[in-house]
């Protein structure tokens, strides 16, 4: 397979070769197909793993995807986690919009309002939570039934913790970030928020006031929304 695709593609010729190899080898045309496959999975391997690692897609790697795919004369279709790859690479390097706006009958948009994104996810906070006291405490007798006196003194301990407050669904619009949840909702304007964190599952929505939101996602899918937001907040800015 490898000597037929030595010149930059699998013409008609090749095939022809490799049929009549195949026919002398007793083997099936899905077997010649699976043959196709697999040195396009291998050709892709390096590729796959740097895209993987910059989260980018670039113009040169779809002009890699097209020349494999008339070199071996294989339809590829592209998959998802490629395109969110190339949609970051377009909005944080390219500085383009490549969305397009859908539509949800659960949401109730204002004039003027479009939907750009929704997806699963979960909705955190970091709270304040009582984890037991530490102190020292005396209880005396005060010779009524049911009364004693108590010196010292006992301090709770405190300690933040991400709580998750509920699980539904992600929206970001050109206005702001809206979480429909199971338990609860949140809403929060593109105005407000003043920046975004990754973590390798979730991504944190810092806001101008009040607590941090944290919506629960892949480390790619964080990366994903932030881009979203900080392209629609650009967007957003050069309307006024």
């Amino acid at each position: 397979m490898k000597r037929l695709v030595e010149d930059g593609e699998y013409s008609k010729a090749d095939h022809n070769t490799l049929s009549k190899t195949a026919l002398r080898l007793d083997l099936e045309a899905e077997e010649i197909t699976k043959l196709r496959l697999k040195e396009f999975e291998e050709a892709i391997i390096p590729f796959k793993a740097r895209i993987y690692q910059t989260a980018y897609v670039t113009d040169d790697d779809l002009d890699f995807l097209r020349a494999l795919s008339h070199k071996l004369d294989l339809k590829i279709e592209q998959d998802p986690l490629l395109k969110i790859c190339r949609h970051i690479y377009l909005m944080e390097v390219k500085k383009e919009n490549p969305l397009v706006p859908s539509s949800s009958a659960e949401l109730m948009l204002e004039k003027g309002e479009k939907l750009y994104l929704s997806m699963p996810s979960g909705w955190s906070q970091i709270r304040v939570k009582t984890s037991g006291y530490a102190g020292l405490s005396l209880s005396l007798p005060t010779g009524i039934r049911g009364v004693r006196f108590r010196l010292g003194q006992l301090t709770p301990l405190r300690n933040e913790q991400l709580t998750l407050l509920a699980e539904g669904v992600l929206h970001s619009t050109s206005k702001r970030l809206l979480f429909i949840g199971d338990r609860r909702n949140t809403t929060v304007t593109l105005g407000r928020i003043v920046g975004t964190s990754l973590f390798s599952d979730a991504v944190e929505i810092e806001k101008s006031t009040g607590r941090s939101d944290y919506f629960v996602m892949t480390a790619l899918y964080g990366r994903y929304v932030s881009a979203v937001i900080q392209l629609l907040k650009t967007a957003q800015c050069a309307d006024f």
